[in-house]
């Protein structure tokens, strides 16, 4: 029996920490998907004006464009697909976590990122895309590969899980 192909990711990352943006670029090219850096808010959202991404990773806290308006403007620069919005982030302060959620953070981890929950977190993105489409502003509401928007609403609680288990 072979193994089937899983189509690689095309994800942004966006941290003010150059570093940090390329060290996780990197791993994620590691694992097999397509991966570009950029170190500010108006620089994510000039890429992805040019092209859509199915993944952004991203810190809000930098400089400039910055929190729920940067969060805001990434999920509306590719009009064509929104991407799946993953936050990054050093604060622990749930207020800045429900804010990010409302403004469109499908899902928010703390800094730094075990890399096996990296690989974990990426398949199983993958799988959610594949089989539910890019996500809809909307809970409920039916996306592009058809049937319902299986994901709860962010902004309550229980968080929601995405397919299978992710390890650490």
């Amino acid at each position: 029996m072979t193994t089937p192909t899983l189509r690689p990711l095309s994800t942004l990352v966006v941290d003010n920490s150059r570093d940090a943006a390329d060290s996780l670029a990197d791993l994620l090219r590691l694992y097999g998907h397509q991966a570009a850096a950029t170190y500010s808010g108006s620089q994510a959202v000039a890429v992805l004006g040019d092209r859509p991404v199915d993944v952004v990773l991203i810190d809000p806290a930098m400089p400039g464009l910055v929190g729920n308006a940067l969060l805001r403007r990434v999920a509306a620069a590719s009009p064509r697909k929104r991407p799946f919005v993953v936050v990054t982030t050093g604060s622990s302060d749930d207020h800045d976590r429900d804010d990010w959620r409302a403004a469109g953070a499908d899902l928010v981890l703390m800094k730094p990122l075990p890399e096996g929950l990296v690989g974990g977190l990426l398949r199983r993105i993958r799988h959610f895309l594949d089989t539910l489409g890019p996500p809809t502003d909307e809970p409920g509401i039916a996306g592009p590969a058809g049937g319902t928007d299986a994901r709860c609403d962010i902004r309550s609680s229980p968080p929601r899980r995405l397919p299978g288990k992710v390890s650490s």
